[in-house]
């Protein structure tokens, strides 16, 4: 998921992987600071906008990178819906650039699998989810996802 309000008018040449600008940011410090114990592989709370941006756009454009890390990620919620057809809910962490014009996001399932509206936080509120990232293919289509995900208070 991600969109500007301009387009480009350059392409990207590069077919090359990009190596991920971001470790593991965890330890005991932070763990005992925030009060959670967990094994956070990459921790896009710990960075600049522009960083954070650039980072979703890598996991995006290279997901073989990230497959089976732990990700926690902050921004806006949002719902997406398939429409009447399939009646699929879809959940995203959106991700703003520094200026707010463009934005990326990562789609999440909470532990559980659950697609109810009901079981997550509204739309266009701020939220912290962790979980792990994978892909799954959909109508020909390869997406990327955080799945047994929680959302942290």
């Amino acid at each position: 998921l991600y969109g500007c309000s301009e387009k480009s008018n350059e392409a990207t040449t590069s077919q090359q992987p990009v190596q991920s600008t971001v470790q593991a940011v965890s330890s005991e410090e932070d763990s005992e600071q925030s009060g959670v114990e967990d094994d956070v592989d990459v921790d896009l709370t710990q960075l600049s906008s522009i960083m954070c941006y650039s980072e979703v756009y890598t996991m995006i454009t290279y997901p073989e990178q990230y497959i089976g890390k732990t990700v926690r990620m902050k921004g806006t919620m949002a719902h997406y819906s398939s429409g009447a057809e399939s009646g699929q809910n879809y959940f995203a962490v959106l991700i703003a650039d520094a200026l707010a014009c463009c934005q990326q996001g990562i789609e999440f399932v909470l532990e559980g699998g659950s697609r109810d509206v009901k079981d997550y936080p509204l739309m266009n509120t701020e939220v912290t989810v962790v979980g792990e990232f994978a892909t799954y293919e959909e109508n020909g289509m390869t997406y990327c996802n955080l799945i047994h995900a929680r959302v942290e208070e």
